[in-house]
C-alpha cells in the first residue's frame, strides 16, 4: 500500500508538472508567481543599476527577512514584531521601531502578478542539471503598459514552476534596472534575533 501511495503520488507530481509546462506564457507566469508567493522561503541577490549600483541579498522566510545593502554595510533585520539595523555588516545591531522593507519590496515587487493584461511571449527555453534531476528554464518577456520585463521561470519533475530570476525597471523607477535571482528553498529559512 505504501508503495502505491508513493507511485501515485509521484505521477501525480509529473503530470502537474508537465501540465504546467504545457500552458500558455500568461498562464504559466501567472502559475509560477502563486506558487512563487506561497513558497516557505527564499534567498534572493539582486543588482539595482541606476545612478548609483546596488547589491542587495535577502534571506526571506514568511515575514521574516534578513537583508544586506551594499555598498557600505548596511543590514536589515526583522522577526516577528522587532526589527534591528547594522551598518558595520551585522558586526553590532541597534534595536529600530519601525520595520524598514522598503528595500525588500523592491525585491518582491517583481513576484506580484503585473498589473492588467500583460503581454507574455516565450523568448527562449533550456535544460540545465544539477546531476539528481533536469531542470527547465523557460525565458518569458512580458510587457505591461510601457514596462517590459524578462522572468525565467524554472520547473522540474518535483518541483512546481517556480520565478528563477527578474530583469526589468525596478519598481517605482523610471531609470534604474533590476537584475533579481531567486533561490526556493523547502523549509523556511530561520532568520534569528541578532545576539545583543
Amino acid at each position: 500500500m505504501r508503495t502505491f501511495l508513493l507511485l501515485s503520488w509521484f505521477a501525480f507530481v509529473c503530470v502537474a508538472s508537465a501540465q504546467d509546462t504545457s500552458l500558455p506564457p500568461a498562464q504559466l507566469l501567472r502559475s509560477a508567481l502563486d506558487y512563487t508567493r506561497t513558497a516557505k522561503g527564499m534567498r534572493i541577490k539582486a543588482t539595482v543599476d541606476g545612478e548609483t549600483k546596488r547589491t542587495l541579498e535577502a534571506q526571506v522566510g514568511g515575514q521574516d527577512f534578513d537583508l544586506q545593502i551594499a555598498p557600505g554595510a548596511k543590514r536589515l533585520r526583522s522577526v516577528g514584531s522587532s526589527n534591528w539595523t547594522s551598518s558595520d555588516g551585522g558586526k553590532t545591531w541597534q534595536p529600530s521601531e519601525k520595520r524598514d522593507a522598503a528595500e525588500l519590496s523592491l525585491l518582491l515587487d517583481p513576484l506580484a502578478a503585473p498589473k492588467g493584461q500583460p503581454e507574455v511571449e516565450k523568448a527562449g527555453e533550456e535544460t540545465s542539471s544539477n546531476g539528481k534531476e533536469q531542470e527547465r528554464l523557460v525565458l518569458l518577456k512580458v510587457k505591461a503598459g510601457n514596462a517590459t520585463a524578462e522572468y525565467w521561470i524554472g520547473w522540474s519533475q518535483t518541483k512546481k514552476p517556480l520565478v528563477r530570476r527578474f530583469k526589468g525597471l525596478a519598481p517605482g523607477s523610471t531609470s534604474a534596472w533590476l537584475d533579481a535571482r531567486y533561490s526556493w528553498i523547502n523549509a523556511t529559512p530561520a532568520v534569528e534575533k541578532p545576539a545583543q
